[in-house]
């Protein structure tokens, strides 16, 4: 790989992303409504469920993050597409490989300034402190990154082969995947089938175990080993259809009617 290409996609989104109101307001906009919509829900719910705050606001940034993961990789292609510039990016000595790594890097750099501002939105407005998870804070949002990453690749994989009409995935795939995630409830209350589906899911043992670590202090060892197992399958897994869908869609000029 060449540093230097990888350098150039890095720089050429994250100057992008702080010209645009459009960006800016993707990255900060939704993640702090949703922070402050649920933030006034947990003041009323401290009153009366004391233990159901203590995980619904690290329910809600631990989503966002999974959330934002998978969007900034997804909009990074469309930036491309809008602005015209794929058939461009592909015709230089730019691989596979380097522009990936730039795409991840970007979000990287995008996904730390959001979490930033919502640990201290959190912490000021409803004393809530994500870091009082202890050190699994780290394995969890790595997992769900990661995640997050796999669902980002597999879309711009079906971008890539269908063109514009699977854009709109960029925004929905995500919201089809919370609800088997058992974000803000517990896998239990899922009918039966629902939960053979849900257990397919990473995201799913991470929220089980934030849930498990709150309620008794204690995250058992098979929720971060079967999300991590999880994630790492899918990312790879995602890799290789992007990169596969990526040279048919050359074969076939597919790109050319991702511009036109």
């Amino acid at each position: 790989m060449n540093s230097n290409r990888i350098k150039g996609v890095v720089l050429r989104h994250l100057i992008y992303w702080t010209r645009s109101l459009n960006r800016l307001t993707d990255v900060f906009w939704w993640p702090m409504v949703s922070l402050l919509v649920w933030g006034l829900f947990t003041i009323y719910a401290r009153e009366n469920l004391p233990l159901i705050t203590a995980w619904l606001l690290g329910a809600l940034v631990l989503w966002i993050i999974i959330q934002r993961s998978q969007n900034e990789v997804s909009v990074c292609l469309m930036d491309e597409v809008w602005s015209e510039n794929l058939l461009n990016l592909f015709s230089t000595p730019l691989t596979f490989g380097e522009f990936l790594m730039g795409i991840l890097i970007a979000s990287v750099v995008k996904l730390a300034v959001v979490v930033f501002m919502l640990t201290v939105t959190a912490y000021f407005l409803y004393q809530y402190n994500i870091f009082s998870l202890g050190y699994y804070v780290v394995p969890f949002v790595a997992i769900l990154t990661v995640f997050g990453w796999t669902l980002g690749i597999i879309i711009n994989s079906l971008i890539l082969r269908f063109g514009r009409d699977a854009e709109a995935l960029a925004w929905t795939a995500i919201v089809a995947v919370q609800p088997f995630s058992c974000v803000f409830y517990p896998l239990y209350v899922l009918p039966g089938f629902v939960q053979k589906v849900a257990l397919l899911l990473p995201s799913t043992y991470i929220f089980e175990g934030l849930r498990s670590l709150v309620y008794t202090g204690y995250l058992p060892a098979f929720y971060l080993l079967a999300a991590g197992f999880l994630s790492v399958i899918y990312f790879v897994g995602s890799l290789f259809l992007f990169r596969h869908t990526l040279i048919r869609s050359k074969e076939l000029g597919l790109l050319t009617k991702l511009v036109d």
